[in-house]
């Protein structure tokens, strides 16, 4: 972990800057136990998205932090926001910590390792709340980070690891289709790691095809999303249960 902004010093990670570091955390974050607040502490797992401004007057500098540990902070001030944080994408609703110089960023680099980081990072990806600019090789990358640095497994072969990932992640200018199938395709060079969305679990369904959607427990979304498909000859994918039906 190398950052320009931090400094690390008998055992813990302060904050360094003539500015002041912000770091945004999805209010969704907070309802699934993944941002526990301790007064002026936040317990955390590190995936987020921060801003550094290196003075008071500069203009801020996006990063991301992927650390699939849980880490404690302290902070000065804090802010409520709703935001794009990466141009093109939906706006989200953030908690905002403000830390300035000499603030502890991770308060204890010795930080034992526990399955649970694991499954977070799990419920964050189903969720859809990974960094917007994760880059999409980077989303196994960290999975199989978190699985090593907590000494855990999930329990699933890699290769249907990578079939989730690569059904979660869509082409930003059509979510019907997979990004799989764009970026292992494009021979212009003008596709880059960062042109897909991720979509939540439960969004799945809808995307796939009007039967899969009518069956999936949003009943009232799935109308509306089957509706849509057809007036615009949406691409539908037969599914082997459909198959099977009709036989």
């Amino acid at each position: 972990m190398k950052f320009p902004f931090l400094e690390k010093r008998d055992g813990t990670i302060y904050v360094k800057t003539q500015g002041k570091l912000e770091i945004y955390l999805p209010k969704d974050f907070f309802d699934n136990d993944i941002v526990i607040e301790h007064g002026m502490k936040i317990s955390t797992l590190g995936i987020f998205i921060m801003k550094h401004y290196k003075t008071e007057d500069s203009k801020p500098e996006l990063y991301q932090m992927t650390l699939p540990e849980n880490i404690f902070f302290t902070f000065t001030e804090s802010y409520e926001t709703k935001e794009s944080l990466v141009k093109g994408l939906p706006e989200d609703k953030y908690m905002v910590y403000v830390l300035y110089n000499e603030d502890k960023f991770i308060e204890n680099t010795e930080m034992p390792q526990n399955f649970k980081n694991t499954q977070k990072l799990v419920d964050i990806h189903f969720k859809n709340k990974l960094p917007e600019n994760l880059e999409y090789h980077n989303i196994l990358n960290l999975y199989m980070e978190s699985m090593l640095t907590n000494d855990c497994i999930l329990g699933t072969p890699s290769v249907i690891l990578e079939i989730m990932i690569g059904e979660l992640a869509r082409y930003k200018n059509d979510i019907q289709i997979p990004f799989r199938k764009i970026i292992g395709t494009d021979k212009t060079g003008k596709v880059t790691e960062l042109d897909y969305n991720n979509i939540s679990i439960k969004t799945l369904a809808m995307v796939n095809s009007t039967f899969t959607s009518m069956v999936s427990e949003r009943i009232k979304d799935s109308i509306t999303s089957s509706v849509a498909k057809t007036r615009t000859n949406g691409v539908e994918n037969e599914t082997p249960l459909e198959k099977t039906i009709k036989y």
